[in-house]
């Protein structure tokens, strides 16, 4: 006759936590967990219809059958392979996606916005490139 044991298991489970803004989300069965926080710009592709979306994460809601979560600016690849601008907000269960990158942009701030005016014409652009590099020369100057 065979004993039965009760053995304590010796894996131990890891305390689960999450901030006001990021999310810990499964990218899909195969891959670890990834950081999901508002504003982040994520792709991936849904499951029931094989289309591609990309967009930033403008909320995200866990739930019992799965999180869900809505991004906003976003472009779908459709399978028959045109791309089109969506406007508005598109919602999404992670259930349904696979094949998710998440890339973090940094926000921009107002200096930012004025670099990005100096650089709309190539000319200027290069011009105040230099004047701003001059003062940054490490050779000695010319007597």
């Amino acid at each position: 006759m065979s004993q039965i044991t009760n053995k304590p298991s010796h894996r131990k489970r890891k305390p689960h936590t999450r901030s006001a803004t990021t999310f810990s989300i499964m990218a899909n069965e195969n891959s670890s967990f990834q950081e999901l926080a508002i504003g982040t710009t994520v792709s991936f592709k849904r499951r029931s219809t094989g289309e591609r979306f990309h967009g930033s994460v403008f909320y995200f809601s866990p739930q019992l059958n799965g999180s869900l979560f809505g991004i906003q600016n976003v472009g779908v690849w459709r399978v028959d392979g045109r791309y089109e601008r969506i406007s508005g907000f598109n919602h999404f269960n992670l259930n349904d996606i696979t094949e998710l990158q998440v890339n973090v942009v940094p926000r921009q701030n107002s200096n930012t916005q004025d670099a990005q005016n100096n650089n709309n014409n190539d000319g200027s652009s290069s011009k105040s490139i230099e004047s701003k590099m001059g003062a940054l020369r490490l050779d000695p100057p010319s007597k």
